[in-house]
């Protein structure tokens, strides 16, 4: 019987007051057997008794017993049934961004990448019990397909009608991804939080060790599973038609594939000192850089913020990085003693027009240029902040 217990089962130790009771009774009937005996034959005796009956006086005593029995099963008090209890459950917030571009359609990995990320989505979220998952769909952009919930099958639900045709923009927006994926956890709570991304990592629209790094400054740890082959294979273009590939400038198919076999190139060299100088900037060879087949690998002169991998330096400035400030970074800070940014001035440039431009157009215009999937709740909390300070003016933010 389901959660069958007792209220009071220290009482249940009475019981053992009639396991007493039948062995002094077997024991009394016993001694009385005997007595009768010295008399003479018990059957001629019994028949010389009419008015005793051993049946009725057995009969008697197991209706007390069974009587006392229930009277101390029913001060124990047995319950069955189901009762409210508050239990605090301990988890954690797993948001997954999944790449559903276009090249995720290629099939150096049976199906296909897409489809095969799917199915490890599905084994992951079986594995799931006390923790709370959601999942943001990306490619050129991103957006939440399934906000933080603990409703697996749910889940599943949304995670089987994904498709590329879900989002109109092609490209692999992993920093938008991950910034969204910043704003989706539950607020007001502190759960461990965690961000996993599965993407083949090709044609990255945006800088996302730059918002992986912001991510890591609020405790939250990124994790990138890439999908794809050494081999690579040839990506689906956006017809959708079967044996249609997207080509380059020059008409030649594109192949989509992983940079594993330069990490085992650098290993056959025997490289012992890797340095690689292009940062965040765009079309880094950071996840050569994971693989980790130098025994000393440095990493920096891109704009200054961590790869969240742990290399051995990163090459940074006393100005960007001061010695008094400890920025949230995996790696060994190798500080220059002078600025390592390098700008040529226009050799053109226009002149200045000496009229400011508030003169001009009596108000003030700030300006902020700056790439989209940085521009967080936070940032635009400080324009407002600034705006409201300078009354009538204006601000200009601006991508590309």
């Amino acid at each position: 019987m389901d959660n069958f217990r007792f209220a009071n089962p220290h009482i249940l130790w009475l019981l053992l007051v009639a396991l007493l009771l039948i062995v002094l009774f077997l024991s009394s009937r016993h001694l009385s057997k005997a007595a009768l005996k010295r008399f003479g034959n018990i059957k001629l005796l019994a028949s010389l008794m009419n008015g005793v009956s051993e049946g009725k006086l057995r009969i008697k005593f197991v209706l007390e017993i069974v009587a006392f029995v229930c009277l101390v099963v029913a001060a124990a008090r047995p319950q069955f049934g189901s009762k409210l209890e508050t239990v605090k459950k301990e988890g954690i917030e797993v948001m997954v961004c999944l790449d559903i571009s276009n090249s995720m359609l290629a099939e150096d990995i049976q199906p296909n990448r897409l489809e095969k990320a799917k199915r490890m989505l599905s084994r992951l979220l079986d594995q799931m019990e006390n923790d709370q998952v959601g999942l943001i769909v990306f490619a050129g952009d991103a957006f939440t397909q399934l906000p933080i919930t603990n409703d697996f099958v749910s889940a599943k639900m949304f995670l089987s009608t994904i498709d590329p045709k879900m989002v109109s923009i092609q490209g692999t927006a992993i920093g938008s991804a991950i910034n969204l994926a910043v704003r989706s956890f539950t607020p007001n709570e502190e759960p461990q939080t965690a961000i996993v991304i599965i993407t083949d990592g090709e044609y990255q629209e945006d800088d996302a060790q730059s918002a992986s790094a912001m991510a890591l400054e609020r405790g939250i740890h990124t994790h990138v599973i890439g999908i794809g082959s050494t081999q690579g294979a040839l990506v689906p273009d956006d017809s959708g038609r079967q044996g249609s590939y997207r080509k380059d400038n020059e008409g030649n198919p594109v192949t989509t594939h992983l940079n594993e076999e330069v990490a085992r190139q650098i290993a056959a060299d025997e490289i012992d000192i890797l340095v690689d100088l292009s940062g965040h900037t765009k079309g880094n060879r950071l996840p050569v850089l994971a693989y980790k087949r130098a025994p000393v690998i440095l990493s920096g002169i891109g704009y200054f913020n961590s790869l969240g991998m742990y290399t051995d330096g990163f090459l940074s400035d006393v100005y960007c990085s001061p010695k008094e400030t400890h920025p949230a970074v995996t790696e060994k800070l190798l500080r220059l003693p002078h600025t390592h940014f390098c700008y040529s001035p226009f050799e053109d440039f226009p002149a200045i027009n000496k009229q400011m431009a508030w003169e001009r157009n009596g108000y003030v215009t700030f300006g902020c240029f700056n790439n989209f999937s940085k521009v967080t709740d936070e940032m635009l909390l400080v324009w407002k902040e600034i705006l409201c300070q300078c009354p009538d003016s204006h601000l200009l933010l601006k991508h590309k």
